[in-house]
């Protein structure tokens, strides 16, 4: 995805279509594709993170082996989401909601 919005002419592609579509300027344009970028590349940084495993809270210490006891939050995705946006919303309010479905193992659809 963030090949999408950064290599060769693409980024081009979305700062002209950006501007044809809802107008402003060069900078707002960009702007909103950097953000987007910025998003991809801090889920991309913290994705391992995320993706750990955490303690889990104990329930009832008096019920625990001590040192055998190993309880565990396993993040999992969750399914399927759907991202619904207009056709005259900002790129990043329609595809930062995307890329955060997508880096937390869902699939997504965007729907304008």
């Amino acid at each position: 995805m963030l090949k999408m919005f950064t290599d060769g002419d693409n980024t081009k592609l979305w700062v002209e279509a950006r501007i044809s579509d809802l107008g402003g300027g060069y900078g707002v344009a960009t702007s909103e594709i950097k953000t987007v970028v910025s998003e991809i590349t801090h889920c991309l940084d913290e994705l391992d993170e995320w993706a750990k495993d955490r303690p889990a809270g104990l329930g009832n210490p008096a019920s625990e082996i001590d040192g055998k006891d190993k309880r565990v939050v396993r993040p999992s995705p969750k399914g399927v989401t759907l991202t619904i946006g207009a056709w005259n919303f900002p790129i990043n309010l329609q595809w930062i909601p995307v890329v955060d479905c997508i880096a937390a193992g869902n699939c997504c659809f965007l729907s304008k």
